[in-house]
């Protein structure tokens, strides 16, 4: 049985160092994460039915999980709405008709499936909701078998539009500016995968590094002023930070250890980095102080098992991550 938050899962822990304002769709702190919203619910993927569904339960696992889909074909990368009152996702009926974004209030009620597609159009993942609520990006096929493209759209289903438009070329992983103007991915378009930024209509690309390594998962700082990211430019995959200004000769090494450190989620604070890591022999989760401070590293999990896929509450307090602990995922 396959358990999914966002694209991870429900097991929870408390960070009591990492309390924060919590997220405020005014752009004043971080966005919502996508699996958990701003009253302590989360949203997540199960295929205990036979199809993927998504369910809800409180962040703190008392209470019952309740089923909001609930139909034949597979419901899949739920999001929160910044307000928390809306859930957008990806539903694919199995039929040979292409996969659609979905939107739901966060009781289920009022489900539509978005006339956002063209008629290849395959789904979406990295399902991110703006700040200000008004629009939603996703990553997407145009067809089956292209590579992925940035797309956005209304969060009405109106004004569909592919970004970046390389169908033989991936881009990925977008990520919203606090004031819902820009966008950071990551992209192939220059023969190595680097990270970029655009306006949010898909104007003005730039390309912020320029290495040889792979440069991609960007994340913005609170005050939009710096970029968390993961690469492997030293050998092996590392959290770095850089100015948004794109000087790579000024990008930091944060983790800096010889295994392999990535999947960066900042605290809505600004002041932790929770990132998953092998450096205790197994993949864990962790979290260090977003100076740099390798020293400061905290293994939270500890267990034998894989613990990956971190999530960090809106306000900060817990963690939601994806674990086979229990034999399976």
């Amino acid at each position: 049985m396959a358990i999914k938050l966002a694209q991870s899962s429900v097991l929870c822990l408390g960070i009591l160092q990492m309390v924060s304002c919590g997220g405020d769709p005014s752009g004043s702190s971080a966005p919502v994460p996508p699996g958990l919203d701003t009253s302590g619910k989360i949203a997540f993927v199960s295929d205990r039915t036979g199809d993927l569904e998504v369910l809800i339960m409180n962040s703190d696992g008392t209470g019952s999980e309740t089923n909001l889909t609930d139909r034949s074909g597979d419901d899949d990368a739920p999001s929160w709405s910044p307000d928390g009152t809306k859930i957008a996702f990806t539903y694919d009926d199995h039929s040979s008709a292409p996969s659609k974004i979905s939107l739901m209030d966060g009781d289920g009620e009022n489900l539509q499936d978005l006339p956002n597609t063209g008629p290849d159009q395959r789904g979406g993942e990295e399902i991110r909701w703006s700040p200000d609520g008004r629009k939603i990006a996703f990553q997407s096929e145009a067809q089956a078998g292209d590579s992925e493209d940035v797309y956005v759209l209304d969060s009405d289903g109106s004004n569909f539009m592919n970004l970046t438009m390389r169908d033989t070329i991936p881009d990925r992983t977008p990520r919203w500016s606090l004031g819902s103007n820009k966008i950071l991915f990551s992209s192939d378009q220059d023969g190595n995968r680097e990270i970029y930024i655009m306006n949010a209509d898909g104007t003005g690309p730039e390309r912020l590094t320029n290495h040889t390594a792979a440069d991609e998962n960007p994340r913005w700082s609170l005050d939009g002023s710096e970029i968390f990211f993961q690469s492997d430019r030293d050998g092996n995959t590392e959290i770095y930070v850089m100015d948004t200004d794109g000087n790579t000769d000024d990008a930091e090494n944060l983790t800096n250890d010889p295994a392999t450190d990535d999947e960066p989620e900042l605290s809505p604070d600004g002041t932790k980095i929770a990132f998953e890591s092998d450096r205790d022999g197994n993949i864990e989760i962790y979290v260090m102080d977003t100076d740099g401070n390798t020293n400061d590293a905290v293994n939270l999990t500890n267990d034998p098992a894989t613990d990956d896929e971190p999530e960090l509450s809106p306000d900060g307090t817990k963690i939601a991550f994806e674990s086979d602990r229990d034999g399976n995922i």
